[in-house]
């Protein structure tokens, strides 16, 4: 595992182990082994904003199939690095090993889920983010098409903290969103990794730089994060009264 820290526009910021707001992270199994553990760094959020905001226009740009291309990269990367994901997602969760398994299966099912690819999508016609119309009458038709919304920040809970994340953060960057990812304060180090294959993925196909940052922290970062004037949505798992905070926290932009 590679050490503690932040990745903005494609730089990875290493953290310090103390000073500030400290994220520790304990194998359940073994409460005395620490998995991860740094000081967080508040600023790194404006930053990350600011990365995503400059990398978007580039990005939204692309098209469509070109930023599938980086889908598969990422894809390539998850099957590769099953096994690290499967590992850590054991120590961080305390999941049994199968369930860690089938979570890490997913990351790279969601991308032939999104791109409608692969055996189980056989047949389908089309990917999911794909202009159509609808016959309304005989001389009307539907019309449905796709566009990007912007900087996306994404909250990922501890609980499936590969899978759920993943889940919000591919089908975003296929739509032409960029995105700032900030993991569980309860499972930091399986969100580094997740968020080092996408930037890893991103930067082999010649993507701009800050297309996906992350940004470790708690409470303090997330609220940093929501209501910073830089987003334009919120993705977000986890518990009821978190979401209504970050509802109140934006309840006069409706639009993210």
């Amino acid at each position: 595992m590679t050490d503690p820290a932040n990745i903005i526009a494609d730089r990875i910021l290493p953290l310090a182990s103390s000073g500030g707001s400290v994220v520790r992270s304990h194998d359940p199994s073994r409460p005395s082994r620490v998995i991860w553990n740094a000081a967080t760094i508040p600023v790194h959020v404006d930053q990350a904003v600011n990365a995503a905001r400059a990398a978007f226009p580039a990005w939204s740009a692309w098209p469509t199939e070109r930023r599938a291309q980086a889908l598969r990269a990422y894809k390539t990367l998850a099957e590769n690095r099953f096994r690290e994901l499967a590992d850590l997602l054991c120590a961080e969760t305390g999941k049994a090993m199968w369930e860690a398994e089938a979570e890490a299966r997913l990351l790279a099912a969601k991308v032939d889920t999104t791109l409608m690819e692969g055996p189980m999508n056989a047949g389908s016609g089309r990917a999911r983010i794909t202009p159509f119309d609808i016959p309304i009458t005989a001389t009307r038709i539907g019309r449905c098409t796709f566009r990007p919304h912007g900087v996306m920040a994404v909250l990922g809970p501890f609980n499936f903290p590969a899978h759920l994340p993943n889940g919000h953060i591919v089908p975003a960057l296929l739509a032409g969103n960029t995105v700032v990812f900030k993991p569980s304060d309860k499972t930091p180090a399986v969100g580094q990794l997740l968020a080092g294959l996408f930037v890893e993925a991103l930067a082999s196909v010649g993507a701009p730089r800050g297309v996906v940052n992350l940004v470790q922290g708690g409470a303090d970062i997330a609220t940093r994060l929501v209501s910073h004037e830089g987003i334009d949505g919120i993705l977000f798992t986890g518990s009821w009264p978190v979401g209504r905070r970050i509802l109140e926290a934006n309840i006069d932009r409706p639009g993210r």
